[in-house]
């Protein structure tokens, strides 16, 4: 399973600073590769609910495809 491009774009919306706000829309739109422990997947991931197992997971998935 995954997480709806919606839910990501909310929980980044609803960063407070707008400077990280804008920096995390940067990084998740225009980077090619987005590692396990940046900034936004860590800072993201209790915003969309997810555990430690949880990016875990999705980021074993995502290196299979």
């Amino acid at each position: 399973s995954g997480v709806a491009i919606a839910s990501i774009d909310a929980a980044i919306g609803a960063i407070p600073d707008q400077q990280a706000r804008e920096l995390a829309h940067s990084d998740w739109n225009f980077e090619a590769n987005i590692s396990r422990d940046s900034d936004l997947i860590t800072g993201l991931a209790p915003a969309l609910g997810l555990t430690d197992t949880d990016l875990d997971d999705l980021f074993i998935l995502g290196a299979t495809l």
